[in-house]
């Protein structure tokens, strides 16, 4: 389930024995921009996956353009925006990263946002996205990950609304507020389960909202 007033919310679950996974940390930046540069250090080799959320006021078009880890350009695993007033957009990137780093992560963004945060999660080394879904501008949603015998999950809500955002199947791992009334959150969690995987977002109130979920193995 979601609620927010102007939340962004992610979470990695972990199934299996093979893979592993962890969150590393969030970034944000509360100014006007296009292009967000986030400054990182000692991150380990293996796969860097990139949970991010911007928020810019009034317009239909929101997307993310590209993002770069170091001057290397990252792989879009999955992207919505929300359409209307306060228009989201949340997205999953992803590297492999040779060995470890410290640099940037830049953002960039197709308009100018008022607001940007980005979690950050460690993967095991040579997995990639095998399934995504997203949804977007329903007071209710469920994404479905089916064949979840194995995998590492990234499930990432961005909602305008005064309540909290909850996500069955999924621990909380961050908590950010974003500005007045509005805030970032990100959980994470381990699942042992076989078979498909459903992630039920709901929102008490509020509108203009959108979720991602994407599958790493």
């Amino acid at each position: 389930m979601i609620t927010l007033p102007s939340r962004l919310r992610m979470g990695v679950v972990t199934t299996g024995s093979a893979l592993g996974g962890s969150f590393i940390e969030t970034k944000e930046d509360g100014d006007n921009r296009t292009t967000y540069t986030f400054s990182v250090s000692g991150y380990d080799a293996g796969v860097l996956a990139i949970a991010i959320h911007g928020k810019k006021r009034f317009s239909a078009a929101n997307t993310i353009s590209s993002v770069t880890v170091g001057g290397n350009a990252a792989t879009e695993a999955v992207q919505i925006s929300s359409l209307g007033g306060n228009t989201f957009v949340t997205g999953v990137y992803y590297i492999s990263l040779a060995s470890s780093f410290t640099g940037d992560i830049v953002v960039t963004f197709g308009a100018g946002q008022i607001r940007t945060a980005i979690g950050t999660f460690s993967l095991s080394a040579g997995v990639s996205p095998d399934f995504t879904d997203s949804a977007r501008d329903t007071t209710s949603t469920s994404l479905t990950i089916g064949d979840a015998s194995q995998g590492l999950y990234i499930v990432g809500v961005s909602a305008n609304s005064n309540n909290s955002v909850s996500v069955t199947n999924s621990t909380e791992v961050y908590n950010l507020q974003m500005e007045n009334n509005n805030f970032s959150e990100i959980w994470g969690g381990f699942d042992s389960s076989s078979g498909s995987k459903t992630f039920d977002v709901s929102l008490a109130s509020g509108n203009f909202h959108c979720a991602v979920a994407a599958r790493f193995a």
